[in-house]
């Protein structure tokens, strides 16, 4: 086999898993909110979380329905409390980034808060969860996230 055959079978290859991890990359995107928030929340105990507006998502995590396409947050009336759920549908692919970084920073504010006075609380938060897959982010901090992680992949 000549050099030049070797590369150009080689940049067939390449190219070929770059478009199949793109394409991996941006799998759930054609479904709709509904059909992706629906099956999550079915895992969440909405008898303890409360289904929270526009004005305490901005106060809690810097941003608003305005900010992302469809949004639906849910965590305790308890400032104790620490166990929550964030589904979001960025309007953009682009946005993704931007909204996670305001996920994160929340967390580590949160950790410096409980840390030393509600270790249960500081020990939920060390071990929240956040998955994106093409437009849609799930971030939560709960006692068994994994239900909630599984119901969010199968819905994509």
């Amino acid at each position: 086999m000549s050099r030049q055959r070797f590369f150009e079978i080689l940049c067939t290859v390449l190219l070929a898993v770059f478009i199949a991890s793109m394409l991996a990359g941006n799998a759930g995107s054609s479904k709709t909110a509904e059909q992706v928030f629906e099956p999550v929340m079915e895992q969440v105990d909405l008898e303890v979380l409360k289904v929270r507006n526009d004005k305490v998502l901005v106060k809690e995590f810097s941003f608003g329905e305005k900010d992302v396409e469809n949004v639906i947050y849910i965590s305790s009336d308890s400032v104790m409390e620490v166990r929550e759920l964030l589904l979001v549908e960025v309007k953009s692919t682009d946005d993704v980034q931007k909204i996670t970084e305001l996920i994160r920073s929340r967390v580590e504010s949160k950790k410096a808060l409980f840390k030393n006075y509600a270790p249960e609380q500081s020990a939920l938060l060390e071990n929240y969860v956040l998955v994106k897959k093409g437009k849609f982010i799930l971030y939560t901090v709960y006692d068994s996230p994994e239900k909630i992680v599984k119901a969010f992949k199968k819905a994509l």
